[in-house]
Formats: C-alpha cells, structure tokens, sequence
C-alpha cells in the first residue's frame, strides 16, 4: 500500500494538501498553535527539547512547563478535530521532547526551496530558479509575527530576492526583458527596497521602452 504524502505549505500561510484535499491549517489552528505546529514541522528530522519549546514561546511564563503541556495537548485535539486530516498520530512524545511523527511522509515548500536553490546554484539550472520562485507565494508563515518566524521570513526572503536577481539577470543576457520584469516585479513584491533589483527593474524597463513605468 503506498504510504500517504503529507505536503505542508508555509509561504503564505500554513496549509495542508493530502489525498488531493486542501486544509487552509493556519485558520483552524489560530496564531499560536499554528507557529507551535509549524516550528516542529520545520525541525521534523529530530525531536525538540521542551527547553528549546520554552525558551522559543513561554520564556516569560511563570509557569511555562504546564503552559507547554497544555498547548501539545490542544494542538493534538485541533488537529484531530480538522475535517479531512487523516486519523495518524502527527505529533510525538519523545524522551527528549515532541517530534512530528518520524515514520510520516512529509514534504515541506521551505525545504524544496532551498534545496533547489542549492541544486541551481550547483549545476546552474534555470528551471530549478524558477521553480523556487513558483513556490515561494507569500511570505513565510504569513500571519504570525513570532520572533522565530519573524527570523526565518527575514531568511527566506533574502533567498527569494537572491534568485530573482539571478534569473533576472539571465533573461536580461539573451534580451528576455518581458520576462525579467515579471521576476523583478516579484522579487519587489517581497523587497521594494532592494536597491540591486530596483537598478535591474529600471533598466529593463528602458530597454523594453516603458518610460513612464521607469520614472514611476
């Protein structure tokens, strides 16, 4: 029997697809057990320590120990009350602290981005670039200001912005400026302020004659 695939979307939010469904997670489980469940699934090849849970949600806490406690045990319940999530225990009790379900099939957009990212830079594969670039639809756990996601967004953002400079520029080499406005325009949608793509962006767009967009 082939093992189910769990694919979690964290750019834009925090969803769920499996057996072709959609579940839009971030709304079902609220601010706090969402960025709980989405820091486990971004550490899901090993246990986290109830310290490092501590220290990363309830480090101001009088009593952060049963604050934990009683946040796995909610997030648990939530998760098993979502229609259409799979009867499958997803969150484990470790002797070390909580792990996603080691014998679970996961896929994660973060770790395919980056991995792509990686591969591209490697074997300088322009499909891979624009696939990172597909999958990055939104900011990373949009929604949630946590510091640690505040840290990772910040991240993945610089990754983004890194890879639409280089596609940009590798459309702009054979004369695609049509195409390299469009990644710039994205890569502006999640940095206006990044001054190497503005210079870029500008300079398509006076190549392609689009004046009033270039004073714009």
């Amino acid at each position: 029997m082939k093992k189910r695939k769990y694919q979690f979307r964290l750019f834009g939010g925090l969803d769920l697809t499996i057996n072709g469904k959609s579940i839009p997670l971030r709304e079902q489980l609220g601010r706090q057990l969402s960025s709980i469940f989405a820091y486990l699934l971004c550490n899901h090849k090993q246990a986290v320590s109830k310290e490092k849970l501590i220290d990363t949600f309830w480090h101001d806490s009088e009593n952060p120990t049963n604050a934990l406690k009683f946040a796995i045990h909610r997030l648990r319940n939530t998760l098993k009350k979502i229609e259409d999530m799979p009867d499958e225990e997803l969150i484990t009790t470790t002797s070390k602290g909580y792990q996603i379900n080691p014998t679970l099939s996961l896929e994660l957009d973060t770790e395919r981005f980056e991995k792509n990212v990686l591969t591209a830079k490697s074997e300088t594969q322009l499909k891979l670039y624009q696939d990172s670039v597909k999958l990055y639809c939104g900011e990373f756990m949009a929604g949630n200001e946590e510091e640690w996601i505040l840290a990772d967004r910040g991240y993945y953002r610089s990754i983004f912005t890194q890879v639409c400079h280089t596609l940009a520029e590798r459309f702009m080499s054979v004369s695609d400026y049509d195409d390299a406005i469009r990644i710039l325009e994205k890569g502006l949608g999640a940095d206006e302020l990044d001054e190497s793509l503005i210079y870029l962006y500008l300079k398509a767009l006076i190549q392609e004659k689009r004046y009033s967009y270039a004073k714009s």
